[in-house]
């Protein structure tokens, strides 16, 4: 076992001596693939109908499908372009694929060495020496003609084919092969007519082989025109296809800008409606300073004319008071008559007094007005 595993570890190396390389393409990508792992084990195992086999075994042979899977791609591959198989002498895993597939696939990812060997068997060369094989295939019993060619007829055609300078085993085969000219051939009355009929049957011979290479040179010059044909219209289509991605990659960059234009028109309106509104609350916000302006200057006003009328009475009061006192005075040292006079005069003076007093009172309503006015024309500054 020992040797067994020994020696096939180092399988590159003995891979590498018969001039086959080896390469990890796929592998990374395949082995990332852990859920499709998972459920192709749980198929395999389905398959095993209950025998057991190592984890391992299981692991590998899933990897192996899917690895001939993804180096196959999606094309329409069939068994004679598969590219890539998995030769195995296990049973189990064709039984497993067809199960994994679905029933749906005709071509499987593995065949069995066996097959494989008798397939391949067929496109091996048996011989180098094509003239001795085509002699063994004329001597063979399966396109042996109807009637037997003597020797001296076959000396005859070989001698008179070696005379041409294009004549070929495949040429004297051709005349061999015509049961009707080698028929005439035997039946000539004399050499020389034999050999103008081997003459006759040779260039027939060569006809036939003109028309058939001109047939095969036709069949290669449709084939090449069929070539050509799906290369012009591959590349066509490989034309359109590209042309249909540039519109598409176009329209795809003109929604783009005009998504970017319409975004960038709606954040100048954003900031034109921002603008506005702080304009209006702070115009607001102006008429509503203004107004408890007015309205303090207003309760000043009022206050200032209270006490302008407080201070008048005052005044009025005070002198009432001190001419009540004078009147008393008066009275009491100069007698009454003096006294009267006094009132008489102190009268007087009391009505002068008021009148000055009220002119006071007009001149400082009329400063207040003034001050007030003044207060008012200041914030519009």
């Amino acid at each position: 076992v020992e040797d067994y595993v020994a020696f096939y570890s180092e399988v590159e190396t003995h891979l590498a001596a018969r001039g086959i390389g080896t390469s990890t393409e796929g592998t990374t990508a395949v082995e990332q693939r852990k859920d499709a792992i998972s459920a192709e084990m749980s198929v395999l195992e389905q398959v095993l109908h209950g025998k057991q086999r190592h984890p391992d075994l299981l692991e590998h042979d899933v990897k192996h499908r899917l690895l001939v899977e993804r180096l196959r791609g999606s094309g329409n591959r069939t068994f004679a372009n598969a590219g890539y198989w998995f030769l195995t002498h296990d049973t189990v895993l064709p039984r497993y694929d067809y199960q994994a597939t679905g029933r749906d696939s005709n071509l499987p990812f593995c065949v069995s060495a066996s097959s494989w060997f008798q397939v391949v068997e067929a496109f091996r060369p048996k011989t180098e020496d094509l003239e001795q094989t085509l002699a063994d295939i004329l001597a063979s019993p399966y396109i042996r003609p109807r009637r037997e060619i003597s020797k001296k007829l076959a000396q005859a055609v070989v001698a008179r084919v070696a005379l041409y300078r294009d004549g070929t085993p495949e040429l004297a085969a051709r005349v061999f092969m015509n049961s009707a000219a080698t028929t005439e051939i035997e039946g000539a009355p004399s050499q020389e007519n034999q050999s103008e009929k081997i003459d006759k049957a040779i260039v027939s011979a060569a006809k036939e082989a003109q028309q058939d290479a001109r047939a095969a040179q036709s069949a290669a010059a449709e084939e090449r025109s069929r070539a050509q044909r799906e290369a012009v219209e591959a590349t066509a289509a490989l034309e359109a296809v590209e042309r249909r991605n540039k519109e598409a990659a176009e329209r795809i960059k003109a929604q783009h800008d005009e998504a970017l234009r319409n975004e960038e028109a709606r954040g100048r309106e954003a900031a034109l409606s921002e603008k506005a509104r702080g304009q209006a609350a702070l115009r607001e916000e102006q008429r509503a300073h203004q107004g408890a302006l007015e309205q303090t200057r207003t309760e000043l006003a009022g206050q200032r004319r209270e006490a302008a009328t407080l201070k008048r009475r005052v005044r009025l009061a005070a002198t009432f008071v001190a001419l009540l006192v004078l009147f008393l005075v008066v009275g009491l040292f100069g007698g009454l008559d003096s006294a009267w006079q006094f009132v008489v005069g102190v009268g007087v003076l009391a009505g002068l007094a008021a009148a000055a007093d009220q002119l006071l009172g007009k001149k400082s309503a009329r400063e207040a007005r003034g001050t007030e006015a003044t207060a008012a024309e200041e914030p519009d500054r």
